[in-house]
């Protein structure tokens, strides 16, 4: 969890140390710095011998070069690596901290990913989703830190580590060649010609869902009869989550309209960047939702899309690691909604299919049209503070 606490993180041994004294300020000497990945997300933690510093203004003082295809020739040449990606943080955005995923470019990097960042003192947790990044196999990593510009520390001090990563079971690409042999855990009515009963457009017309988990991600799967648009704001996709089976809990209504399941979590996709070009590729976001209208930000997962389907991986500690979990698909495109019944799933067992929950359809766009406004916005910001010196 982002909280800048490194109690989670026992364990797991630094992938780097560094000698302390080796910098100009204290606020840029890096001692240590930790690297681990569950299947959703990789992340990273820097310890530095004085505290975190947060710019207003300004490129962010704490960076992961990461040469994911281990090739110098490629990316941006860096201390030893070709660096095909840079996550800096933390930037700071209405009282969230964020770091930024960015392609290293002429004459400005390119922001492809955001995540949540947290710090305490002289710890700093933050990350990337895997699906951003491409699922590599292993990364060559370089740390750097430089809280002043002129004063700069590196991890390691010449060359670079390398970190080997733990394969997902399943990988949020948008190739549904690895859910080979699951079948799906909810089949829902498909027609035309549109509008029809059950949804008012191909494109969000919903055939299969499908849910799986190793234990440690909840790996789920959205199929749709159309074509799943990368056009800003022009569709999403929503998994809602009641991890205690009580409807009391959570959000179980919406303007009058009933979920059928008590949501204390909502995981959703979507495009963010108005009626242009979207700021960004398309991310998914998880939410805690403790009370109706009350929307806390966990953390971004792996999602990508295909043609026909979404995938996304959520981190089972991220929803309070539960045995069971009831789950509500959705499919939106302006204007319309496709819901699917709820069905009751059980984690850790390698299950395939599930018993199904009373649920009623309902038409979920309207509460959600806000959301795109706050997203937006962290992605704003890290466009603006996007610049890497």
């Amino acid at each position: 969890m982002f909280d800048g606490s490194s109690s989670d993180w026992g364990g797991i041994s630094p992938i780097v140390t560094d000698p302390s004294g080796d910098a100009g300020g204290n606020d840029e000497d890096i001692v240590s710095a930790y690297v681990t990945n569950d299947g959703s997300n990789i992340y990273f933690m820097i310890r530095i011998v004085g505290s975190i510093v947060s710019p207003t203004d300004g490129p962010p003082p704490y960076r992961v070069y990461l040469d994911v295809d281990q090739d110098p020739s490629t990316g941006m040449a860096y201390r030893g690596i070709g660096a095909d990606y840079v996550v800096a943080g933390p930037l700071e955005m209405d009282r969230t901290y964020v770091s930024v995923t960015l392609v290293p470019a002429d004459p400005e990097p390119v922001p492809i990913g955001l995540f949540l960042a947290g710090f305490s003192d002289g710890f700093l947790e933050f990350g990337c989703t895997l699906s951003a990044i491409g699922y590599p196999d292993a990364i060559d990593v370089v740390f750097e830190a430089m809280a002043v510009v002129i004063d700069t520390d590196w991890a390691p001090d010449t060359g670079y580590v390398t970190y080997d990563v733990e394969p997902p079971m399943i990988k949020a690409d948008g190739d549904t060649t690895d859910w080979a042999g699951i079948d799906p855990i909810v089949t829902d009515p498909s027609g035309g010609p549109y509008p029809n009963p059950d949804a008012n457009h191909p494109d969000e017309d919903i055939i299969n869902c499908y849910a799986t988990d190793d234990g440690e991600t909840l790996y789920v799967r959205i199929d749709i009869v159309g074509t799943i648009s990368t056009k800003p704001v022009s569709s999403m996709f929503a998994v809602f989550l009641d991890t205690d089976s009580n409807p009391n809990t959570g959000v179980s209504d919406l303007d009058g309209l009933n979920i059928g399941i008590g949501a204390d979590y909502i995981a959703l996709w979507g495009m963010f960047g108005g009626g242009g070009e979207p700021l960004m590729p398309p991310m998914a976001f998880l939410f805690r939702t403790p009370a109706p209208s009350v929307m806390e930000p966990i953390g971004i997962v792996s999602s990508q899309p295909n043609e026909h389907t979404i995938e996304m991986a959520i981190p089972l500690m991220w929803v309070g690691s539960p045995n069971t979990i009831n789950i509500v698909f959705m499919a939106s495109l302006i204007p319309g909604t496709d819901v699917t019944n709820a069905i009751s799933y059980v984690t850790r067992i390698q299950p395939v299919g599930g018993v199904l929950v009373p649920s009623s359809s309902f038409d979920l766009l309207a509460p959600w049209i806000g959301l795109f406004g706050f997203v937006g916005s962290i992605a704003l910001v890290a466009v603006r503070k996007k610049h890497i010196n």
